[in-house]
């Protein structure tokens, strides 16, 4: 945000033999975009930061994480002075302080830890993975409390990425990521949560899975995020941008919320190695531009979706 950059630092899970690592926030001053310097470093000892949201000043949302507790977690800081960021407070499901005796409340096969937060007025709506959709109030930022928590259930549903509220109605899209050949897991969905009563978010529909071959192609094959309409972005109150990693880019119409549509879409070739897509995080433009990552090492696409 202006002149100020975030960078994550996490372990990487799969670098089993990684050499020495930092987890944590970096915050560099990129006024001058050719010399970039680092101000301060955020440290989050543990597993580190996955995500951030830092969409208005001076805070910023952090997925983090501590010693003594079993996954991360919401970490609130204050960046009013970057070279000295101070943490405003932080925010766990019960059973994750282990260090503080909270004893684990969910299988040991499920994973409950925060993915992101994105905040909108006075809530933050977090994808907590196994756990699913959590809100809480943060009209005190010292002290978040919870408003609700929706499982939506093992059978069904499981690492739970996005929730993201539509301007102007009492809508979440929720995604849960596909994580292909991870782990036993059913099929994921794109899911729509009326939250009109807040304490009591029901799901209304799910969207449209994609029709074609893409479960066959290899790779993941199922939601991962969505263009997130932060502040300068493309804004709809029915137009939802997804990502579905071999199914490329899926542009739904939830204008009725009971029945959501598909009405464009993007699936790129497979790369010349053979080689599914694996369309994975995204931004849209005011005026439609779609900038979308392949995960699968074809780089960025940048695009307006054709019609399906």
């Amino acid at each position: 945000m202006g002149d100020i950059l975030l960078v994550n630092r996490e372990r990487n899970p799969f670098e089993r033999h990684a050499a020495a690592w930092t987890a944590g926030l970096q915050i560099f001053d990129i006024s001058d975009p050719r010399r970039p310097t680092e101000l301060a470093f955020f440290a989050t000892p543990g597993r580190g930061v996955h995500r951030m949201t830092y969409w208005e000043r001076p805070y910023a949302w952090l997925t983090g994480s501590d010693e003594g507790w079993t996954d991360q977690f919401l970490i609130v800081v204050d960046l009013s002075d970057p070279e000295r960021p101070a943490e405003v407070s932080r925010w766990w499901l019960p059973g994750m302080h282990a260090v503080a005796g909270e004893t684990p409340v969910w299988p040991a096969d499920r994973r409950w830890a925060l993915h992101h937060a994105l905040v909108r007025g006075d809530r933050a709506y977090c994808g907590w993975w196994d756990a699913g959709l959590v809100i809480l109030d943060v009209s005190d930022l010292a002290r978040p409390r919870l408003v609700s928590h929706l499982e939506f259930g093992r059978e069904v549903s499981g690492a739970t990425h996005t929730a993201m509220p539509l301007p102007g109605r009492d809508l979440l899209v929720v995604t849960d990521e596909a994580l292909g050949n991870w782990r036993h897991e059913p099929d994921k969905k794109i899911r729509l949560v009326d939250i009109c009563d807040e304490r009591s978010p029901v799901v209304v529909s799910e969207l449209p899975v994609p029709v074609g071959d893409f479960a066959a192609r290899g790779g993941r094959f199922g939601p991962h995020n969505l263009h997130e309409m932060r502040p300068g972005t493309f804004q709809s109150d029915h137009i939802v941008h997804a990502t579905y990693f071999n199914a490329g880019l899926r542009v739904y119409d939830v204008a009725d919320p009971a029945a959501p549509r598909e009405i464009a879409c993007y699936a790129p070739d497979d790369r010349t190695d053979g080689r599914p897509c694996q369309l994975n995080d995204l931004t849209v433009t005011p005026d439609g531009t779609v900038y979308v990552t392949d995960r699968a090492g074809s780089g960025l696409h940048i695009l307006r979706p054709p019609s399906c």
